[in-house]
Protein backbone atom coordinates (compact mmCIF):
# COMPACT_ATOMS: atom_id res chain seq x y z
CA UNK A 1 0.00 0.00 0.00
CA UNK A 2 1.36 3.42 -0.97
CA UNK A 3 1.64 6.33 1.40
CA UNK A 4 0.22 9.54 -0.13
CA UNK A 5 0.56 11.74 2.95
CA UNK A 6 3.40 13.73 1.38
CA UNK A 7 0.93 14.86 -1.34
CA UNK A 8 -1.62 16.26 1.15
CA UNK A 9 0.19 19.57 1.89
CA UNK A 10 0.71 20.19 -1.83
CA UNK A 11 -2.93 19.36 -2.62
CA UNK A 12 -4.17 21.68 0.12
CA UNK A 13 -1.91 24.47 -1.08
CA UNK A 14 -3.19 24.02 -4.64
CA UNK A 15 -6.80 24.02 -3.37
CA UNK A 16 -6.33 27.36 -1.59
CA UNK A 17 -4.21 29.05 -4.28
CA UNK A 18 -6.23 27.95 -7.32
CA UNK A 19 -8.82 30.74 -6.91
CA UNK A 20 -5.93 33.24 -7.02
CA UNK A 21 -4.91 31.83 -10.38
CA UNK A 22 -8.28 32.63 -11.96
CA UNK A 23 -8.06 35.59 -14.29
CA UNK A 24 -9.32 38.80 -12.70
CA UNK A 25 -11.92 39.14 -15.43
CA UNK A 26 -13.38 35.74 -14.55
CA UNK A 27 -13.48 36.60 -10.85
CA UNK A 28 -15.22 39.91 -11.68
CA UNK A 29 -17.70 38.06 -13.88
CA UNK A 30 -18.56 35.62 -11.07
CA UNK A 31 -18.94 38.48 -8.57
CA UNK A 32 -21.12 40.40 -11.02
CA UNK A 33 -23.35 37.35 -11.57
CA UNK A 34 -23.67 36.78 -7.81
CA UNK A 35 -24.42 40.48 -7.25
CA UNK A 36 -27.14 40.57 -9.91
CA UNK A 37 -28.77 37.51 -8.31
CA UNK A 38 -28.54 38.88 -4.76
CA UNK A 39 -29.72 42.38 -5.69
CA UNK A 40 -32.08 41.70 -8.57
CA UNK A 41 -34.31 44.65 -7.56
CA UNK A 42 -31.35 47.08 -7.48
CA UNK A 43 -29.30 45.77 -10.43
CA UNK A 44 -30.86 48.23 -12.89
CA UNK A 45 -28.95 51.00 -11.08
CA UNK A 46 -25.52 49.56 -11.87
CA UNK A 47 -23.33 52.11 -13.63
CA UNK A 48 -22.60 55.85 -13.68
CA UNK A 49 -25.34 58.45 -13.34
CA UNK A 50 -25.42 62.23 -13.42
CA UNK A 51 -28.14 64.75 -12.85
CA UNK A 52 -29.30 67.57 -10.69
CA UNK A 53 -31.18 68.13 -7.50
CA UNK A 54 -33.44 70.93 -6.42
CA UNK A 55 -32.29 71.45 -2.85
CA UNK A 56 -34.58 74.02 -1.21
CA UNK A 57 -33.79 77.16 -3.28
CA UNK A 58 -30.60 75.88 -4.93
CA UNK A 59 -29.80 73.53 -7.79
CA UNK A 60 -27.11 70.95 -7.11
CA UNK A 61 -25.12 68.83 -9.57
CA UNK A 62 -24.99 65.14 -8.76
CA UNK A 63 -22.84 62.16 -9.80
CA UNK A 64 -23.68 58.66 -8.60
CA UNK A 65 -21.89 55.39 -9.14
CA UNK A 66 -23.48 52.01 -8.39
CA UNK A 67 -21.50 48.76 -8.45
CA UNK A 68 -21.28 45.28 -6.97
CA UNK A 69 -18.38 44.80 -4.57
CA UNK A 70 -16.73 42.24 -2.29
CA UNK A 71 -17.52 39.33 -4.57
CA UNK A 72 -21.07 40.55 -5.23
CA UNK A 73 -22.01 40.43 -1.54
CA UNK A 74 -22.59 44.21 -1.40
CA UNK A 75 -24.14 46.72 -3.77
CA UNK A 76 -22.38 50.06 -3.36
CA UNK A 77 -23.64 53.58 -4.05
CA UNK A 78 -21.18 56.49 -4.11
CA UNK A 79 -22.57 60.01 -4.36
CA UNK A 80 -20.98 63.38 -5.00
CA UNK A 81 -23.43 66.30 -4.75
CA UNK A 82 -21.97 69.75 -5.58
CA UNK A 83 -23.61 72.98 -4.50
CA UNK A 84 -22.52 75.83 -6.75
CA UNK A 85 -21.76 79.07 -4.92
CA UNK A 86 -24.21 81.95 -5.00
CA UNK A 87 -21.39 84.39 -5.85
CA UNK A 88 -18.55 83.48 -8.28
CA UNK A 89 -15.80 81.68 -6.36
CA UNK A 90 -13.73 78.50 -6.59
CA UNK A 91 -15.15 77.28 -3.27
CA UNK A 92 -17.92 74.74 -3.85
CA UNK A 93 -19.88 73.16 -1.06
CA UNK A 94 -19.77 69.39 -1.57
CA UNK A 95 -21.67 66.51 -0.12
CA UNK A 96 -20.36 62.95 -0.35
CA UNK A 97 -21.78 59.69 0.85
CA UNK A 98 -21.14 55.99 0.56
CA UNK A 99 -23.97 53.49 1.01
CA UNK A 100 -23.57 49.72 1.29
CA UNK A 101 -26.63 47.65 0.47
CA UNK A 102 -26.63 44.11 1.85
CA UNK A 103 -28.94 41.14 2.37
CA UNK A 104 -29.89 39.84 5.77
CA UNK A 105 -30.67 36.28 6.70
CA UNK A 106 -32.47 34.09 7.52
CA UNK A 107 -35.20 36.18 5.87
CA UNK A 108 -33.75 37.79 2.76
CA UNK A 109 -34.39 41.50 3.15
CA UNK A 110 -32.30 44.35 1.80
CA UNK A 111 -30.75 46.76 4.27
CA UNK A 112 -28.52 49.80 3.80
CA UNK A 113 -25.75 51.38 5.82
CA UNK A 114 -24.89 54.94 4.71
CA UNK A 115 -21.80 56.95 5.65
CA UNK A 116 -21.99 60.72 5.10
CA UNK A 117 -19.32 63.41 4.92
CA UNK A 118 -21.25 65.34 7.58
CA UNK A 119 -20.48 62.48 10.01
CA UNK A 120 -23.87 60.76 9.96
CA UNK A 121 -24.10 56.97 9.83
CA UNK A 122 -27.58 55.93 8.75
CA UNK A 123 -28.94 52.39 9.13
CA UNK A 124 -31.97 51.87 6.90
CA UNK A 125 -34.48 49.36 5.63
CA UNK A 126 -35.11 49.13 1.88
CA UNK A 127 -38.62 48.62 0.49
CA UNK A 128 -38.89 47.33 -3.06
CA UNK A 129 -42.15 48.09 -4.86
CA UNK A 130 -43.56 47.70 -8.37
CA UNK A 131 -41.13 44.94 -9.30
CA UNK A 132 -38.12 47.07 -8.37
CA UNK A 133 -39.12 50.23 -10.24
CA UNK A 134 -39.66 52.02 -6.92
CA UNK A 135 -37.21 51.81 -4.02
CA UNK A 136 -37.76 53.48 -0.67
CA UNK A 137 -34.93 53.70 1.84
CA UNK A 138 -36.18 54.58 5.34
CA UNK A 139 -33.82 55.34 8.21
CA UNK A 140 -34.16 53.33 11.39
CA UNK A 141 -31.15 54.70 13.27
CA UNK A 142 -29.02 57.78 12.62
CA UNK A 143 -25.76 58.17 14.49
CA UNK A 144 -24.30 61.65 15.14
CA UNK A 145 -27.64 63.38 14.52
CA UNK A 146 -30.29 64.95 16.75
CA UNK A 147 -32.30 62.23 18.51
CA UNK A 148 -35.47 61.38 16.63
CA UNK A 149 -34.30 62.66 13.22
CA UNK A 150 -35.60 60.47 10.36
CA UNK A 151 -34.91 60.31 6.62
CA UNK A 152 -36.65 58.75 3.65
CA UNK A 153 -35.25 58.50 0.11
CA UNK A 154 -37.47 57.26 -2.70
CA UNK A 155 -36.15 56.41 -6.16
CA UNK A 156 -38.57 55.87 -9.04
CA UNK A 157 -37.35 54.28 -12.26
CA UNK A 158 -38.62 56.21 -15.27
CA UNK A 159 -37.00 54.12 -18.00
CA UNK A 160 -33.86 52.05 -18.51
CA UNK A 161 -31.58 55.08 -18.16
CA UNK A 162 -33.50 57.53 -16.00
CA UNK A 163 -34.79 57.81 -12.44
CA UNK A 164 -36.14 60.48 -10.16
CA UNK A 165 -35.45 60.75 -6.48
CA UNK A 166 -37.13 62.37 -3.52
CA UNK A 167 -35.16 62.96 -0.32
CA UNK A 168 -37.26 63.75 2.74
CA UNK A 169 -36.35 64.52 6.34
CA UNK A 170 -38.41 64.63 9.54
CA UNK A 171 -37.32 66.42 12.66
CA UNK A 172 -38.30 64.80 15.98
CA UNK A 173 -42.09 64.44 16.28
CA UNK A 174 -42.65 66.15 12.91
CA UNK A 175 -43.87 64.87 9.53
CA UNK A 176 -41.55 64.27 6.60
CA UNK A 177 -40.72 67.36 4.49
CA UNK A 178 -39.14 67.33 1.03
CA UNK A 179 -35.50 68.44 1.16
CA UNK A 180 -34.34 67.60 -2.38
CA UNK A 181 -35.83 66.38 -5.67
CA UNK A 182 -33.43 64.64 -8.03
CA UNK A 183 -33.44 63.88 -11.76
CA UNK A 184 -30.79 61.37 -12.80
CA UNK A 185 -29.67 60.01 -16.18
CA UNK A 186 -27.34 57.07 -16.84
CA UNK A 187 -24.10 58.05 -18.55
CA UNK A 188 -22.43 54.58 -18.48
Amino acid sequence: MRNYTHFVPSALLLFFLLPLALPAQEVDSLAHKRGRERFEALAWLEGEWQGYGKFTERVTYIRKHYSFDVGGIYFVERTLDMFPPVQPTVEFEMHQDLTLFYRTSPEPTIRAQGFYVEGFVISSSVRVEDGGSKLTIVSEKIENAPPGLRTRYTMTREGPDKFSGLFEMAMPEKDFAVIERLEMKRIR
